[in-house]
């Protein structure tokens, strides 16, 4: 009941302060008239083929641009429980014609860059000092755009912006080591995936993102647990897992395509699943692993490590 109140209050006071904008605009001078532009929001591409934009989405980033020219012209950050009960919201602008960019989710992984202009316009993960290690944060990104609107004041129609999701959880599971072997394993995931245009194509000639995991490890299982951005067929992710012996000395578990692994399992798409365990399991009589994707044998590596 105290949210309700809230929500309706905030409702309220953004009509109240419609009504003074307008009262501005005259049908002679239009110049300082705005008009609504509904915008509705969902999150229907995943694997459950349901909205789970109530679910997963905790954030909305907004950009407003000019559909011929491609200029900025507002952003707007709505606190989500501003929106209406289908995730609705209405934002009031000038007459024109434009085109809505959505990110979703950012809480402050992701940068934004030169979004003075939509060709301009770039989303970075960010990264630490050498410009390539990315710290293991569990925040996860949307992308959506609208084609174009044009806000005339004659009629309001709802623009319904299909969320994408641009990022992955994946755990790689260690079984069968020793009980000390935890302090000396080593895994990482690298990919040139960490850049994206406000248009929603990946920018590959950035520097290759080295993401950090962040150990979850429990007794007997030494897990490492990942959120990447999208992965791709054909990519050039890696995922590298091996066993430190010394300052200079490794056994090295796996070191090769991640996107490859993960398309061995059969039915898998790296458009619509998000979530990968990926699972080592050591083989005591042989020494090798046998490699598990959501808990399907994927690999046997029956010759042992190295």
């Amino acid at each position: 009941m105290y949210f309700n109140v809230i929500k309706y209050t905030k409702r309220l006071l953004l009509l109240f302060m419609v009504a003074v904008i307008l009262s501005g605009c005259v049908k002679e001078n239009r110049s300082e008239c705005i008009y609504p532009l509904r915008l509705r929001f969902e999150y229907t591409r995943n694997r459950e083929n349901t909205d789970l934009f109530d679910k997963e989405v905790k954030s909305l980033h907004l950009f407003l641009y000019d559909y011929s020219t491609g200029e900025l012209k507002e952003t707007m950050e709505p606190e989500m429980d501003s929106l209406g009960e289908d995730n609705s919201l209405m934002w009031y602008v000038p007459e024109g014609n434009y085109k809505v960019v959505v990110w979703a989710g950012n809480m402050g992984r992701y940068i934004y860059e030169d979004t003075g202009n939509l060709k301009d316009a770039m989303l970075h993960v960010d990264r630490k000092d050498d410009g390539m290690t990315v710290p293991h944060v569990n925040e996860h990104l949307f992308h959506g755009m609208t084609g174009e609107i044009a806000i005339t004041g004659e009629k309001t129609v709802t623009n319904v912006v299909s969320l994408v999701k641009n990022t992955n959880n994946i755990r790689v599971q260690v079984e069968g080591l020793g009980s000390g072997d935890n302090d000396r394993l080593r895994c990482s995931i690298t990919a040139s995936n960490g850049s994206y245009s406000f248009r929603h194509e990946k920018n590959d000639k950035m520097p290759r993102c080295i993401y950090e995991p962040k150990d979850n490890s429990e007794e007997g299982k030494f897990m490492r647990d990942f959120t990447v951005m999208s992965i791709n067929e054909g990519d050039n992710s890696v995922l590298s897992v091996s066993l430190t012996n010394g300052k200079s000395q490794e056994t090295v578990i796996f070191d090769g395509s991640l996107s490859g692994l993960l398309l061995e399992r059969p039915g898998t798409d790296l458009e619509l699943d998000d979530e990968f365990l990926i699972r080592f399991r050591l083989n005591g009589s042989t020494g090798g692993f046998d490699i598990y994707v959501n808990d399907w044998k994927v690999v046997n590596m029956g010759d042992g490590l190295g």
